[in-house]
């Protein structure tokens, strides 16, 4: 280990020779030491062996700048002389910035990850669809080892040949008290995005559950208060909110033909017999019943609806009374916290919200039937009257006559 000034000062042969050989011995040593040279000068090396780091001067001879080192393994180390990771480069202690400028209008330099399937470097030997082109691993210490957290992962999605490389990305992460990355997103070589499954099937947006009941579901929307704006559940249901502008908020006097029931989904009609059992024909009596509604002329409360306007229609709290298989209930109320979870909590006594003018058509299809068969009757009856009738003016035309 030897520094030197290089500055040869004049002396005999041999003290010239001797401090030539110092000169060089430090050149040939990079001026190892545990201390810096006591003279420097810009771009002069130095291999600290307290730090273990080989060093050169700066430019403005003020400062010295770490030089990154080869270990035996041909690693490259930077900031450490220490094999931590594997990799074959390794940074300690700071970050890894890969700063690029292009003098053009258009285009940038790559950081390219490259694969073939031959060990000799250079030969582009065909890779196969599912080879792994690139990965992108990160981990967090545990205590006594590094676990991966996350994961991105390049591969090859398709069967591959000259020009042709179909490619998909895979994101990753690691669940709380497991120690591996499980697949959370991926995108395809044909550009579908799939959320939760691997199975896009032609769907460009694709987002799976972690069930398959009405106990999880794929929320889609929130607005900036946490509130719960879309979802779609798990067994197929959709949620379309509880917020003041909901479609089950957002009320209307007029006709609908779709359902959204109290918890916020919205539901599709059907009349078909395929949906129903326990088939009777209406009796009379129930049909009667719906005489004693009381037609009601009123202004609409509702958001959306003109306060000027006047609306026909029925009292919802009168028809239940009446019949309650007329009247759409209220049976949950549902809540959703700041977080966006909801919460659904069933009334013990249902609210009657909404009168179901539809479930009217049965009854009065009934009054009508009955109806006709009466007038039928009472016509039949007027025209035997009538013709009795004729006959006994006839015949007093002709006693008046004689």
């Amino acid at each position: 280990m030897a520094t030197h000034d290089y500055v040869i000062a004049n002396a005999s042969g041999a003290a010239v020779r001797a401090d030539l050989n110092n000169a060089l011995a430090a050149i040939v040593s990079n001026n190892s030491n545990a201390t810096e040279p006591a003279t420097t000068y810009a771009y002069m090396l130095w291999y600290d062996t307290t730090a273990g780091q080989l060093k050169m001067r700066n430019a403005a001879d003020d400062g010295w700048v770490v030089i990154p080192e080869l270990d035996s393994s041909g690693r490259l180390l930077v900031g450490t002389s220490s094999n931590f990771g594997g990799g074959k480069l390794q940074v300690a202690n700071g970050s890894i910035n890969i700063g690029t400028f292009i003098g053009e209008l258009t285009g940038a330099y790559e950081v390219i990850f490259e694969k073939a399937r031959s060990s000799t470097v250079g030969t582009d030997t065909l890779v196969a669809s599912g080879d792994i082109l690139g990965q992108i691993t990160f981990k967090g210490g545990d205590g006594s080892t590094q676990i991966q957290a996350a994961l991105i992962t390049a591969s090859v999605d398709g069967t591959p040949g000259t020009n042709d490389m179909p490619g998909r990305l895979v994101f990753s992460t690691t669940a709380d008290g497991a120690s591996s990355p499980t697949e959370r997103m991926r995108i395809d070589s044909n550009g579908q995005v799939g959320i939760g499954t691997a199975s896009l099937s032609g769907r460009r947006f694709s987002v799976a559950g972690s069930t398959s009941d009405s106990t999880s579901s794929v929320n889609i929307f929130f607005n900036s208060t946490g509130t719960e704006l879309f979802r779609i559940r798990n067994d197929g249901a959709f949620y379309s909110g509880v917020g003041t502008l909901s479609p089950y908020n957002l009320t209307t006097a007029s006709a609908a033909n779709v359902f959204v029931d109290s918890g916020g989904i919205v539901r599709r009609s059907t009349s078909s017999i395929r949906f129903k059992t326990d088939i009777e024909t209406l009796q009379d009596n129930y049909a009667d019943a719906i005489l004693q509604c009381r037609p009601v002329w009123y202004r609409s409360t509702a958001g959306d609806d003109n306060p000027s306007w006047g609306w026909w229609g029925f009292i919802a709290e009168e028809v239940a009374e009446i019949d309650p298989r007329l009247v759409f209930w209220k049976t949950q109320e549902t809540t959703t916290d700041q977080e966006g979870n909801t919460t659904s909590t069933e009334l013990e006594t249902p609210i009657a919200e909404g009168v179901q003018y539809d479930r009217f058509v049965p009854h009065l299809l009934n009054l009508v039937k009955r109806q006709k068969v009466q007038i039928e009757t009472q016509n039949t009856v007027i025209a035997a009257l009538e013709a009795r009738l004729s006959a006994l003016e006839a015949r007093l035309s002709a006693l008046e006559a004689s």
